[in-house]
């Protein structure tokens, strides 16, 4: 990349569980994604990132921001990172996913740290939100309106599991709060990125401090490094207390050959998600992610 040359980056933000690994798992499995000049940056706030691991030999490069939100943990190793990816010639595109409870105006804070905006350019924030979780209280707790507002695409996921009176009604209120987004209605993230949004995410306009609503959330890494039965481990995520919102990782069955299963579990309700998987692991366990005293109890 030469001096002038600017990295594009790619922020996908949204709560817990909404689809956003689903989301760059299309992104990076789609034939125009630029494998040899993109890199990629996950965070994630549990103490182990699950997620960079899965997109491990994805993309030219795939780091991982692990322990907490990028924004406030650790934003001096977000920003000496995409400066290393800036220097690099063969690197283009940047795409980070950012922790489920981070808060968008907080990582464009630190992307407005000198020198980054000489040599990044914000191309696309593109929020996802769950349709089905839309109203719940783990949504407005960290401040979907205002993540709204910031984006310039809007992905609407999982719409097969709301009436389309609701869909349309949803829709209605995320185009008040950000009449300048282009809104995509979704299922496990399948949007079109052909269709272009018309507007540029917002800049630095908003760079008025607060104080971070995710400073509530905790997290606890569970080590399962013996083989698991998959029903034990479904049984166990099922009984978690209701302020538990995330659980995922992966485990080692105890079947015949002992396979890998990647597991995961978003909301009070929802159902424990597991498949194969073929990478390698080297750390055998479940992040779980929640708030209030009764995290204490897991």
């Amino acid at each position: 990349m030469s001096d002038s040359a600017q990295l594009s980056i790619f922020l996908i933000t949204g709560f817990l569980g909404s689809g956003k690994t689903t989301l760059l798992n299309r992104i990076v499995s789609s034939p125009e994604f630029k494998a040899k000049h993109s890199a990629l940056l996950i965070n994630d706030a549990g103490p182990v990132n699950i997620d960079a691991k899965i997109f491990r030999g994805k993309a030219k490069e795939v780091r991982a921001v692990t322990g907490g939100c990028v924004c406030c943990v650790n934003p001096e190793e977000m920003k000496s990172t995409l400066l290393e990816f800036s220097a690099n010639p063969e690197i283009q595109e940047v795409w980070i996913e950012a922790s489920g409870i981070a808060e968008t105006d907080d990582i464009l804070d630190r992307l407005m740290d000198y020198p980054l905006p000489q040599k990044t350019v914000i191309k696309e924030i593109i929020h996802v939100l769950d349709a089905e979780s839309f109203s719940g209280w783990f949504s407005n707790g960290v401040g979907q309106k205002q993540q709204i507002a910031l984006a310039n695409r809007v992905l609407v996921n999982k719409v097969d599991r709301i009436k389309p009176a609701a869909l349309e009604k949803m829709i209605q209120e995320i185009q008040a709060w950000n009449p300048r987004a282009l809104v995509q209605p979704t299922v496990r993230c399948d949007a079109d990125f052909s269709i272009a949004p018309s507007s540029p995410p917002v800049g630095s306009s908003y760079q008025e401090k607060k104080w971070s609503s995710h400073a509530v959330w905790k997290t606890v890494w569970i080590p399962q490094p013996e083989p698991q039965s998959l029903k034990s481990v479904e049984q166990f995520l099922q009984q978690l207390p209701n302020e538990v919102y995330r659980a995922k990782g992966f485990i080692r069955s105890n079947e015949k050959g002992s396979p890998t299963y990647f597991i995961q579990k978003v909301g009070i309700h929802a159902e424990v998600i597991s498949w194969k998987y073929e990478g390698e692991v080297k750390e055998y366990g479940l992040v779980l992610l929640g708030r209030g005293e009764k995290m204490k109890l897991v």
